[in-house]
């Protein structure tokens, strides 16, 4: 992950570079487990749960205390979302989508126009002054899908 890269550059974070151990999870407050390393990830979740720590097993809720949200985090606008644990690939995908979608220039200009709006305004003033400018506003997404999801089960149609 390329933050957590430039976190390491600015000294902020160390990156070990090898495969996990049981010791790393000792005194941790939050562990994150991924897939990679399916049986030293159940044995970390299972015991990080025995202590009362966190636990974010990204790929395996049943494990979890916890789920890390994805997040989209524009100028402006943040929108978190999960699968609760169970699609996190797709997860992945939507916020790179959304990412895209909502950085479009114009869309950008008009969040920022309507906080430029919004510290302009007395506070008693503010949320009807912005229903209004914010009418008539509509976003349209289109999905597209992998060639190998043709056409799904009627039973699936929504």
């Amino acid at each position: 992950e390329p933050s957590i890269v430039a976190c390491e550059a600015a000294g902020t974070a160390t990156i070990q570079r090898r495969a996990p151990t049981e010791a790393d999870a000792q005194g941790a407050v939050i562990v994150f487990v991924t897939h990679e390393h399916l049986a030293l990830g159940e044995a970390l979740a299972a015991r990080a749960q025995e202590e009362g720590r966190l636990v974010c097993t990204l790929d395996r809720p049943h494990a979890a205390t916890f789920v890390n949200p994805s997040v989209v985090d524009l100028p402006h606008v943040r929108i978190a979302f999960s699968s609760g644990g169970t699609a996190p690939a797709f997860l992945r995908r939507l916020r790179i989508a959304l990412e895209r979608a909502l950085s479009e220039p114009r869309l950008v200009a008009f969040v920022r126009h309507l906080v430029e709006e919004r510290h302009a305004l007395p506070p008693g003033e503010r949320s009807a002054a912005l229903r209004e400018r914010t009418e008539g506003f509509d976003l349209t997404l289109t999905a597209r899908y992998p060639a190998w999801f043709e056409d799904p089960p009627a039973d699936e149609k929504g």
